[in-house]
């Protein structure tokens, strides 16, 4: 039995070979009984088996449901269509109900088509986590605020990530975005354009954010921000967030609330672009803003 790949602490791939039948049975299980306890995924490949018989064929049977146990899978691959003894190892496995409906037992042509397949749920489940871990990150912005565990965990999906060298312009004033920015790591400037000359108005660092605006009304940028150290940050465009409001076109209006004071600060350009201001501000811009996003997503 050769270890042919192991991926992290998720899956382990074994190239069993030779004739397997009660007199080997006891080897292959203390071979295979360690990697059950940690491995998401068990990869157990036929391409040199000679044979297999009933005592081997229940033993992988325990294997599959101790990992089951664990909601792990286990894995067959390169069964062989005909064994020298002439017989369809995938049928045989078929008829002693090793691989049937409902068995979490799942079967491929051949290994790199079985590893190919596990690497795609290890990325699925990564990009998972990190969508649990934005959506949390995301309740604590007040734009996100309105939204429901499920929706922050919608719209956290979407992000993408992005790096800026210290420097680099991020969004410039004028330009037309529909992008919206969450700073990861480093720090950016916001900058105004003030009689021809960029006014610094803002230093905003991990955890706060900007381009709201454009992400929800479609507006040009309302002012240049330049990464003022190396700067990793997450960003979601209007396409990412859509799905959002049109399942839940109600939190449309306490996004416009928000939107309306952070808005306002910004054209005062005297205090920084994320401090909160007091509800009811500025009603008649929060209405405006109200009909800007339902026209602008079709809400």
């Amino acid at each position: 039995m050769t270890l042919l790949k192991r991926h992290g602490e998720a899956s382990v791939a074994l190239e069993l070979q030779g004739s397997l039948f009660f007199g080997t049975a006891d080897q292959l299980y203390n071979v295979v009984e360690p990697e059950l306890k940690t491995r998401r995924f068990v990869i157990l490949d036929f391409l040199r088996v000679q044979s297999v018989d009933i005592t081997v064929a229940h033993l992988l049977e325990q294997i599959g449901e101790r990992l089951a146990e664990r909601d792990a899978t286990l894995l067959f691959s390169d069964l062989p269509r005909s064994l020298p003894s002439g017989r369809d190892l995938e049928r045989y496995f078929g008829e002693v109900g090793l691989v049937r409906a409902g068995h979490r037992a799942r079967v491929f042509d051949e290994l790199d088509s079985a590893l190919e397949w596990v690497e795609d749920r290890i990325l699925e489940a990564e990009k998972v986590q990190r969508a649990e871990e934005h959506a949390l990150e995301l309740r604590d912005i007040d734009l996100f605020r309105p939204l429901s565990d499920s929706e922050r965990r919608a719209a956290a999906a979407s992000f993408k990530r992005h790096h800026y060298a210290r420097g680099e312009r991020i969004i410039v004033e004028g330009e037309p975005g529909n992008s919206f920015f969450v700073i990861d790591t480093g720090e950016v400037e916001v900058l105004k354009n003030t009689g021809g000359a960029l006014r610094p108005i803002a230093r905003l660092h991990e955890g706060q954010f900007f381009g709201e605006m454009a992400l929800l009304t479609g507006a040009d940028r309302a002012a240049t921000v330049v990464a003022a150290t190396d700067a990793d940050m997450f960003a979601i465009d209007k396409a990412g967030f859509h799905g959002v409001l049109v399942a839940n076109p109600g939190v449309a209006v306490d996004i416009s609330r928000i939107l309306a004071e952070r808005t306002d600060a910004l054209s005062n350009a005297v205090v920084d672009v994320t401090e909160r201001f007091g509800l009811g501000s500025a009603p008649a811009l929060k209405d405006d803003l109200l009909k800007r996003i339902r026209s602008y997503f079709g809400l």
